[in-house]
């Protein structure tokens, strides 16, 4: 079964090579404990909200509870102000753009994405 809490400073040292140069807001999926995927907002300092999403495989495995932490994300960042998000499809993922549609995004360019509340 797979568990959705907060980031810590040890999951993003699982995911990212380094540590993120802007401040994040972030969740982790959890199976036994370990972290399987990371995502959430980095807020990039001209004043742009970014989506992430890193651990394609916990994705395609646990689809709906992804699915649903991510609604909740977009909900609760709607709830804190944040009006407009941006993301790039993962061109590796054939299934990104659909998935991000579902997930209210709109394309505006070739594999960029824009959430608006």
């Amino acid at each position: 079964m797979v568990s959705i809490g907060p980031t810590t400073a040890e999951d993003v040292e699982v995911f990212l090579a380094e540590p993120p140069a802007w401040r994040i807001r972030a969740m982790t999926a959890r199976i036994d404990g370990a972290p399987v995927a990371i995502g959430g907002l980095s807020y990039l300092p001209d004043g742009t909200v970014v989506a992430f999403l890193e651990g394609y495989a916990a994705v395609k495995r646990y689809p709906v509870a992804v699915h649903k932490a991510v609604r909740q994300g977009l909900a609760d960042a709607a709830r804190r102000g944040v009006r407009r998000i941006v993301t790039i499809a993962d061109e590796g993922v054939e299934a990104a753009p659909r998935w991000l549609q579902r997930l209210g995004f709109r394309e505006v360019s070739a594999n960029v994405y824009v959430w608006e509340a």
